[in-house]
């Protein structure tokens, strides 16, 4: 069975990319040659590869809607990780890390990045959150 072709473009330059399966085939400035299973139309728009984030902490996707204040306030980084950054790892479930995971990744696609390395930490929820994380990449 052959691999699935898309043809991107025009692009804003006027170039086209050529994606087979999941590999880029070829990058022209003008239509390349070949035949092509569908073929999307990129008029003034710009396609480049997606981004790479290589330190996230998916876990902390929903934080950005708000987490408790760290009480009492701070004084340097090690007390912020004690009073905020720990807690919120202690208390993940699977619940939780499903919901941020799918958030976290729905976002960071909608930006253009397409690879997160993660430094997940969820303590109280080992067996399965990665799995949870994956589930949420995959979907």
């Amino acid at each position: 069975m052959s691999e699935r072709s898309i043809l991107l473009g025009p692009t804003e330059v006027g170039s086209y990319v050529g994606v087979r399966g999941s590999q880029i085939d070829c990058i022209e400035l003008g239509p390349p040659p070949g035949e092509w299973d569908e073929e999307l139309d990129c008029e003034g728009a710009w396609v480049w590869p997606g981004a790479v984030n290589a330190h996230t902490h998916i876990y902390s996707g929903l934080a950005p809607f708000g987490i408790p204040d760290a009480t009492p306030t701070p004084q340097n980084f090690v007390q912020i990780l004690e009073r905020l950054w720990w807690k919120l790892d202690r208390a993940l479930d699977e619940e939780t890390l499903r919901a941020s995971a799918r958030y976290y990744v729905a976002d960071s696609l909608r930006q253009g990045t397409t690879a997160l390395i993660d430094h997940h930490e969820s303590p109280n929820f080992i067996e399965g959150s990665l799995d949870v994380l994956a589930d949420a990449c995959a979907e």
